[in-house]
């Protein structure tokens, strides 16, 4: 479709006409002012106890967007100038995403939070280091494939985390700052790795990035298992 101009690309939209119909008939017509009064209550004492999985998931949303944002300009300046073989090397990493999130609960009873993500940080280094030095469009595949494993891996652990450590009353507004800090980490990205990329080469903000993602890797490693707040504790 993009190959039609640029323009194309955006039809994918019309998407949400359906979803948009289904929506209106099968979600049940619940009014959500039910939980304004609980909502209400929550304090920032009981959302302290997410500031650390947010924080890891601004940095895994920072640095896993170079995949998509700077992604294609290092791979056109790569020698890749068909649109298509652009498109299905940056859909690897979605789908590779989306994969680590559906077996997600495979691991999740097997090994602690830390190990889930340093696998997921060390995974989505490799792949930038990969991308990096990568020259042919199934490396390039691959080091997609890998930051997008990473960031489906770190997504769901990270959520449970924050929920897990929250109480239920919290749990609405912690979500809500979790998926905020996915968005926060996308809009950074332009903002920060442009001028890497100007300064140096269209591959350089994967370089910048494996050794950030090994730092904060390493940093997950503190990172406890939570704990399960239940309904009459207001903290941790």
């Amino acid at each position: 479709v993009a190959e039609t101009g640029w323009r194309g690309a955006f039809a994918i939209y019309t998407v949400a006409v359906p979803v948009l119909l289904l929506a209106i008939y099968v979600l049940p017509k619940q009014s959500a002012g039910v939980h304004q009064e609980e909502n209400a209550k929550v304090s920032i004492v009981q959302l302290m106890p997410a500031t650390a999985p947010l924080l890891l998931m601004l940095a895994a949303s920072l640095l896993s967007s170079n995949t998509t944002v700077q992604g294609p300009l290092a791979l056109a300046s790569g020698g890749v100038d068909d649109p298509r073989t652009i498109g299905w090397i940056i859909a690897a990493s979605a789908l590779a995403n989306s994969t680590s999130c559906f077996i997600y609960a495979l691991f999740a009873n097997r090994y602690s939070v830390r190990v889930l993500c340093a696998t997921g940080f060390g995974l989505m280094a490799s792949g930038s280091i990969s991308f990096h030095l990568a020259n042919t469009p199934i490396v390039w595949a691959f080091a997609c494939a890998s930051i997008g494993a990473g960031f489906g891996l770190l997504t769901p652990t990270l959520l449970n985390t924050i929920i897990e450590r929250t109480a239920p009353v919290a749990h609405a507004r912690a979500a809500g700052f979790f998926f905020s800090t996915i968005f926060m980490g996308q809009l950074l990205n332009p903002i920060t790795f442009t001028s890497v990329r100007e300064m140096s080469d269209p591959s350089a903000p994967f370089l910048v990035a494996a050794p950030l993602l090994i730092v904060v890797g390493m940093a997950s490693l503190f990172l406890r298992n939570p704990d399960r707040v239940t309904s009459n504790q207001t903290d941790r």
